[in-house]
């Protein structure tokens, strides 16, 4: 059973990542695009923030930023894919079988 405490924890990491997603789009209004993506990021809570954003009336206002938006997603999408398969290929060497035979050694000539 989680505790109250880890609850909090959880929700303030993600009002964290949330506020962050936010601070970027106040910046998309005044047509700054210089805020990097990081790799640190919580890129899922991004794509969902940012595209939340994108349903919405400042979005359909920033007609000429509107690919600069996009191709930020995009970013966030790459980094959360690389995680992905970082993490794929993690848990498929750890589930890999151990083999109990010590390992045979080649001898030269045999």
């Amino acid at each position: 059973m989680l505790e109250f405490g880890n609850i909090e924890e959880i929700y303030d990491d993600l009002s964290i990542d949330v506020n962050q997603a936010k601070r970027e789009q106040e910046q998309w209004l005044k047509g700054d695009f210089t805020h990097k993506t990081r790799d640190f990021y919580n890129h899922e809570i991004h794509i969902l923030e940012h595209n939340k954003y994108r349903k919405s009336d400042d979005y359909e206002k920033l007609t000429q930023y509107q690919a600069q938006v996009d191709a930020h997603i995009a970013e966030h999408s790459a980094f959360a894919q690389q995680l992905a398969s970082a993490q794929a290929m993690a848990q498929s060497i750890n589930n890999q079988p151990q083999s109990t035979q010590p390992p045979q050694i080649a001898i030269q000539g045999q």
